[in-house]
């Protein structure tokens, strides 16, 4: 939060703004690859994966956007954009791992 200069009110930064079509995608693309990865870790573990900790918060503001839209309304705040690329990243992490790759981060051209 920030306080505004002239009366000293505080000024919520995190607000929605239009979504790129590109920003879209990637809630699209990760929703599936995230189921993709969930059942490839049951298949291989025999077990259902749990994302850490402290993807708890990330993964609600992604699952928030993804909601939003599904129902046509293409905007999100900058923490939601955040937020889907820490859970992709984790997603690309996990399946690494199960099929045996080396893990190179994702590098997010803002």
């Amino acid at each position: 939060m920030l306080k505004n200069r002239r009366n000293g009110s505080i000024i919520h930064r995190n607000v929605l703004f239009e979504s790129a079509r590109d920003t879209v995608a990637l809630g699209y693309a990760l929703n599936e690859r995230f189921c993709d990865v969930v059942n490839h870790y049951l298949r291989v573990h025999h077990i259902m994966i749990v994302p850490p900790h402290e993807l708890d918060g990330d993964m609600l503001l992604w699952r928030t956007m993804r909601i939003r839209h599904a129902e046509r309304d293409y905007r999100n705040t900058r923490d939601e954009i955040l937020a889907t690329r820490r859970v992709a990243d984790w997603v690309l992490q996990t399946k690494c791992e199960l099929v045996g790759q080396q893990y190179v981060p994702l590098e997010w051209g803002d």
